[in-house]
């Protein structure tokens, strides 16, 4: 399976149930951007678009992001 596909097949299967938009940039373009997820599951089901606004008062998701993006860095999945 290939890494960008983790995301998609984790939240398919029920591994994990969030939502998430990734972004992968240099300088002020954006080379990919893809929503995953559900940004609303009650009443109805909302799906996440690459424009959902997060909260970002939950420094869980700041800190996921940066040891992730540390880890790609560390095995070479994405270089600088």
């Amino acid at each position: 399976m290939k890494k960008r596909n983790l995301l998609a097949c984790s939240l398919a299967l029920g591994i994990i149930a969030f939502s998430s938009v990734v972004a992968v940039g240099r300088g002020n373009k954006i080379g990919f951007i893809r929503a995953y997820g559900d940004r609303q599951t009650e009443p109805t089901v909302e799906k996440c678009t690459t424009d959902t606004i997060y909260d970002l008062a939950s420094v869980t998701k700041v800190t996921a992001t940066a040891i992730s993006v540390a880890m790609s860095f560390a095995d070479f999945s994405i270089m600088p």
